[in-house]
Formats: structure tokens, C-alpha cells, sequence
């Protein structure tokens, strides 16, 4: 008895054993397809049940149908099949022809060891013994002998086994079918989106764009339910095919609801689109759970109102004399009637077959030509619509013409009456214009003589004080020079003949009148009034560059100039009150301004600063205020930095405004710093300004060296 005949005997009885099922034939008449009434299955909750514990298992059922069906289950679907190979073949495929399975597992007790194949949705079609989205399994069956297989396998939603044995060559062929097939639907799909892009751009018709949204899910839904996703759009990332199966039949539902609401105009309906929004999204959120058979019937309940409510409202769309409703229901009955199909068969209510299996994507197809029609009809109707809107629009223009011939002699005196009437409100007008700049310039020169009427108390003072000086040091200064002027009389008088008795009594008097110290005296009270006349000439000197009239042409001046001549005017009115200082480059460049509106510019600045340091409980050396100037290559720099109270926001944001102001009436304008902003725009610059509540503020002006269209004059 050779190994043969052993191992045949030893299979017959494991059959025998283990419980009867119709042994699956092989001959020469392949391919074998829905073999369902030849397997017997179970069903178990216990996943630890190993192969070996479902091998001595006694009580399976017999498969009523040529597919075996089991709707949503979360149950491990067993499935026994015995298959003898009546032909002179060893090779063949053993295919589950439904590629939105979990996991199939595929066990076969080969040389006295159970030989174990698995392929999930996880399996990348790379990996995978049959390059396909189908879970093909290469079985090796001698001629004459009977093989026994345990198909193990479980989904998250529906499950449908249709059980395929073949050649390789015979399973390929049947695949490339398929793949022509569905190329078919690929092409319809296409042509109709890449059709209707076309037609968006030209019409920016927003059904259009809609509709494409909606016929791109659809295809990609119907490329997920045929397995097609995961061998050409997420190959790299199968395990998303899963999910694409709940997110992809939302936004089916999603698209289509949205698409009908601008195709049909629906208005009023933000509230049911937002609650079948939820409820997908919802659904989805469930799907990336352990709940995704929960998930898929929330999906298809909801699908089923949903479609119910887009039929019910095309109707009353058609009721309302909507042109397009029509249509659209034609094509969403098409769509549906696919659906309806689809959906029985999920739930074993009509038998799993290739044309159920297939009908949805038939109707996606029907539905999107049918669509597509509906749409170029809406053209038309929109071309109806606008050939009787301009109807409409000339005959309207005729009754414009009637009554504008009509209106044109009283218009015509109207309008003589009102150019009139525009004659003497711009004559009304241009006069309290003239008045108006009349009192600007008046504004402006009340600021600038406030501002030097406020120096001018300061400045007497301050020149007062090198007078005094000077005029308190004349007095002695005569007496001592009287004195030494009589000693050389007398010397004088003496001549030549001068008696030793004489020239004794002129020493005395030297002795008397000391002039070694009146000589030293004399000197100091030369040296004060030079210090006196000295800081005279500086107040006096520093006054007149600050005071003199600007000119209406540029001229070409040093800013250091204008700085130094302010401040000597500031520290004179400022005297005990701040401390007032400076730093300037001394290396600064001429340039193009008006030195004197610049020195306005500088008062208006410094006076603020002043203002701003004077805080409750602050010493006078406290108070600090910096003039600064430097330059780069494009601009010269002033800066006006102060240690005050600083200025709010509120205030910062209008204190450029004329008459704005802060300060209590009767102390301020309001101008200053609208004369400050006129003047840098006169001179092409800018001001920032940089300031911190409690800490200070700095006005930094920024004046460009070169200036085009100028006419320059020597300062």
C-alpha cells in the first residue's frame, strides 16, 4: 500500500469523523463559482478557538445559498469545504471574490500539519500571493485525492463569502474582465466630470462645481466598494480601505444632499442639512471605533431618510413649477433603485450575485448620465429664461425712452436752477474757504507765538543773570583802576627830579593801595564780564537763529544748528524746573529742510516732554528729557526722549489730530502736534512714536538726507 492510498484512507476518514458536506468536483470544466451550497459553516464568539478545536467540532450547518450572506455579524464565520480534484491539474486559485473583508484565513492539513495562509484588509496587494483586491489563496491538490479547508473570516459590516476555485490563468481572466468593466464606469465618470468642469468654467454656474464634488465621491465610492482604492489610490496604505467604506458612503450622502439643495434652489433647510451632517460625521467617528457595524447601520439608515427626504422635496419642487425637479427625480430613482438592490443584498434579502453586487455602480453611472442631461436642459431653460428677461429688458427700455424724452425739457430747466444755485454755493463756499485758511494760518501763528511768549519770561531771566553779573564787576573794576591810574599820575608828576623823600612816599602808597592785589582783582573782574558777555552772546545768538523767518525755499542747514539753537532757548525757559540735555553727532550732514519750522517742530516736541515729567512728588532732577541726532546713509534722525508718565492708547491714536488735547483748558490748543505732523510731511519724513505707560515717551522724526525738486539756498 504506497503513501497515496494512506493518506487518502486517513482523509476519507477525518471526513467521516468531522461530518458530511458535498465534496466540491474539480474536472475539466473550470472555473467552479459560488460554491456556497457546498460548504457547511459556524459561527463563534470565541476568538481563542484555534484550528484545532474547529477541526473535531461535530455540529455545522449546511449553506442554503450559492453565497454565503450573514449581515452584520461580530462574529468568526468558519466555513468547511471538501474539494476533489478530478483532473490531471495540481495548480489552482481558491478566491473570496468581495474584497471589503476584514480578514480571511485560509487552513489546509497538509503531510499530517495544518498549513495556515492570512490575508487582511491591512495587506498591501504588494505582499499578497495574487496581485488583486480579491483574497485569493495558490492551493496545491494532487489529482484523485480530496482535500478538506477551513476558511476562517470576519468584517466589520456586512459579510458575503462568495467562494471561487480556478487556474491561475482562468481567475486572471476574469479579473481582467472585471477590470475592463469597471474601466467602462471609469471612463462614464470621467467623461461626465471632466465634461462638467468644462461647463463650470464657462458658465460659473455653481451646480456645476457642485455636481462634480458629488460625481467624484460617487466614483470613489464605487471604486472602494469594488475593492479598486486599495489597488490603486491607497495601495501604500490598505488599512485605510476600511475606513474609506463608512467616510466615503457619508460623503456620498453628504455631496448628493448638497448638490440638490443649489441644483433645485431649496431654501430653508439649514437645519435638516446640519442634523444629516451630524449624524454621518457621528457615524464616522464610530467607524475609527470598535463600533463600526454600529457605524454602518447608522450609515444606511440615515441614507434612507435621507433619500427620502430629497425625493419628497424634488416633488415639491415640481409641484412649485421647478423645471429641473423633474429630471433630478428621474435620476435619483435610477440612482436609488441600484441602492435599494445593494442594500437587500447586505442584508440577505436578495441573493449575493455579480449583477446585485454591481448594480449600485450601474446606477452611479446612469444616475450621472442622467445628471448630466438634466444639467445641459438647465442651460437651455437658463437660455429660455434670458432670451424673455431681455425681452422684457427692451421693452422696458422702450417705456425708459417715452418717459426720458418725456422728463428731458424739465430736466434741462432743473438742471439751469441748480447750476445757479451750485454757482453761488461755490461762490459761498470758496469765501469761507479763504476764511478758513485765513484762521489756520492765524492758528498756527497763535502757536508759534504762544510757544515763544512761553520762553520769553525764561529767557529775560536767564539774561539777566550774565548782566547783572557784568554790571555788578564795573564798579570795583573802576575803583581799582582809578587807583593804579592816580599812582602813575603822581609817579608821573615826579619826573625826572624826584627827591628820595618822593619816590619813599609813592612806594608807601603802592604799599597802601596793594597794587600786587588789586592788579589779580582786576584780572578776575575782566575774566566775569568776558563769562558774562560770553553767555550773553550765546542767549542772544541762539534766540536769533531760532527766531528767524523761514523762507519758502528749502535751504541747505545743519540739524545740529537748529538743535543747539532750541535748546539753548528751552534751557533758558526751562531753567531749574528739568533736566534738559543732548546728545548730537557731530558728524551729521547738511540737508534740505526749513530750519525754522524745524525749530517749531523741536518746541512743540520738548514742551510735551516738560509737560509729561511733571509727576506729583518729582524733583526737578528727576525729570529728565533728551535730545538726541544721529544719521544713516538715507535719513537724519531726531529723537525727543522723555522719562514721563507716558501716553495711553486712547490718546495715542488722535493725538496728531488738530485741536486735540489733554491738557486743561486755557494750557493748550490742541495744535502742536498737528503743526509737529505738517511740518515732517512738508519735508517728505515721518514720526514714530514709542511709548510705555509710567515710563517715558520718544518721538523720533525721520528726515531724508536727499530730496528731489528742490530748490536749495545757502543758510
Amino acid at each position: 500500500m504506497n503513501s497515496r492510498i494512506v493518506v487518502l484512507l486517513f482523509l476519507t476518514l477525518m471526513y467521516r469523523l468531522c461530518g458530511s458536506s458535498q465534496t466540491v468536483n474539480i474536472d475539466s470544466y473550470l472555473p467552479l463559482s459560488n460554491l456556497g451550497h457546498s460548504v457547511q459553516y459556524i459561527e463563534l464568539s470565541d476568538e481563542r478557538i484555534g484550528i484545532d478545536s474547529i477541526d473535531k467540532i461535530l455540529d455545522w450547518s449546511k449553506c442554503e445559498e450559492k453565497v454565503p450572506t450573514f449581515g452584520l455579524s461580530t462574529k468568526a464565520i468558519w466555513l468547511k469545504l471538501d474539494v476533489k480534484n478530478n483532473s490531471e491539474n495540481r495548480a489552482f486559485i481558491m478566491e473570496v471574490d468581495y474584497s471589503s473583508l476584514d480578514l480571511v484565513e485560509l487552513y489546509s492539513l497538509e503531510n499530517g500539519s495544518w498549513n495556515f495562509r492570512s490575508i487582511t484588509c491591512e495587506t498591501p496587494i504588494e505582499k499578497r500571493l495574487v496581485k488583486n483586491q480579491s483574497y485569493c489563496f495558490p492551493i496545491q491538490i494532487e489529482p484523485s485525492n480530496i482535500q478538506r479547508y477551513y476558511l476562517k473570516v470576519k468584517n466589520g459590516d456586512t459579510i458575503h463569502i462568495p467562494l471561487k476555485i480556478a487556474l491561475e490563468e482562468q481567475m486572471l481572466e476574469a479579473h481582467n474582465t472585471r477590470d475592463i468593466w469597471f474601466s467602462i464606469f471609469t471612463g462614464i465618470m470621467l467623461a461626465m466630470l471632466m465634461a462638467n468642469v468644462f461647463i463650470f468654467f464657462i458658465t460659473k454656474e455653481r451646480s456645476y462645481i457642485y455636481y462634480v464634488i458629488y460625481i467624484g465621491i460617487v466614483y470613489l465610492t464605487q471604486s472602494n466598494f469594488q475593492g479598486y482604492t486599495v489597488r490603486w489610490f491607497v495601495s501604500f496604505f490598505p488599512a485605510l480601505e476600511q475606513l474609506l467604506v463608512f467616510i466615503l458612503s457619508a460623503l456620498v450622502g453628504i455631496s448628493a444632499m448638497l448638490f440638490m439643495i443649489v441644483f433645485l434652489n431649496v431654501k430653508n433647510v439649514k437645519s435638516k442639512v446640519i442634523t444629516f451632517i451630524g449624524i454621518y460625521l457621528l457615524a464616522i467617528i464610530l467607524a475609527f471605533s470598535e463600533l463600526q457595524q454600529i457605524a454602518f447601520l447608522i450609515i444606511e439608515i440615515n441614507a434612507g431618510i435621507l433619500a427620502s427626504w430629497m425625493l419628497y422635496t424634488a416633488y415639491i419642487r415640481m409641484k412649485h413649477k421647478n423645471a429641473e425637479a423633474k429630471n433630478f427625480i428621474i435620476a435619483w430613482v435610477v440612482f436609488l433603485i441600484g441602492v435599494m438592490i445593494f442594500v437587500l443584498k447586505d442584508f440577505g434579502i436578495l441573493p449575493f450575485n455579480t449583477y446585485t453586487h454591481s448594480m449600485i455602480t450601474v446606477g452611479s453611472a446612469l444616475e450621472a448620465v442622467l445628471l448630466s442631461f438634466a444639467l445641459a436642459d438647465r442651460i437651455n431653460q437658463l437660455k429660455r429664461e434670458k432670451e424673455a428677461a431681455q425681452v422684457r429688458e427692451i421693452e422696458a427700455m422702450r417705456y425708459n425712452e417715452d418717459i426720458i424724452r418725456n422728463q428731458n425739457i424739465l430736466l434741462e430747466n432743473k438742471v439751469q436752477e441748480r447750476t445757479i444755485e451750485l454757482e453761488t454755493a461755490n461762490f459761498d463756499l470758496q469765501t469761507s474757504y479763504n476764511d478758513l485758511r485765513m484762521t489756520q494760518k492765524q492758528l498756527l501763528e497763535s502757536e508759534k507765538l504762544a510757544s515763544l511768549g512761553q520762553m520769553t519770561a525764561g529767557i529775560a531771566h536767564e539774561l539777566n543773570n550774565p548782566i547783572n553779573f557784568v554790571s555788578s564787576n564795573v564798579g570795583p573794576l573802576r575803583r581799582d583802576v582809578e587807583d593804579i591810574v592816580n599812582l602813575l599820575l603822581e609817579y608821573h608828576n615826579l619826573g625826572l627830579q624826584a627827591t628820595p623823600e618822593q619816590l619813599d612816599r609813592l612806594r608807601l602808597q603802592y604799599k597802601q593801595k596793594d597794587i600786587d592785589f588789586t592788579r589779580q582783582e582786576i584780572s578776575q573782574l575782566l575774566h566775569g564780564i568776558e563769562e558774562g558777555s560770553k553767555r550773553t552772546s550765546d542767549i542772544v545768538k541762539g534766540l536769533r537763529i531760532f527766531a528767524r523767518a523761514d523762507k519758502d525755499t528749502i535751504v541747505n542747514a545743519n540739524i545740529n544748528d537748529c538743535l543747539n539753537s532750541t535748546l539753548v532757548v528751552m534751557k533758558s525757559a526751562y531753567k531749574g524746573e528739568v533736566n534738559l540735555s543732548r546728545e548730537v553727532d557731530m558728524q551729521m550732514p547738511m540737508v534740505d529742510c526749513y530750519p525754522g519750522k524745524l525749530n517749531q517742530v523741536l518746541v512743540n516736541l520738548i514742551n510735551n516732554a516738560v509737560h509729561a515729567t511733571d509727576l506729583p512728588g518729582r524733583a526737578p532732577q528727576e525729570r529728565i528729557v533728551i535730545v538726541k541726532s544721529y544719521f544713516d546713509d538715507n535719513n537724519i534722525h531726531i529723537s525727543v526722549k522723555d522719562n514721563g508718565c507716558g501716553i495711553p492708547p486712547e490718546v495715542k491714536a488722535h493725538m496728531f489730530e488738530p485741536f486735540y488735547t489733554t491738557k486743561a483748558v486755557g494750557e493748550g490748543t490742541g495744535l502742536g502736534l498737528a503743526i509737529v505732523m505738517g511740518i515732517i510731511e512738508e519735508h517728505d519724513g515721518k514720526i514714530e512714536v514709542f511709548t510705555e505707560k509710567d515710563k517715558g515717551t520718544e518721538f523720533i522724526i525721520h528726515l531724508p538726507r536727499h530730496r528731489s525738486n528742490t530748490t536749495l539756498t545757502a543758510a
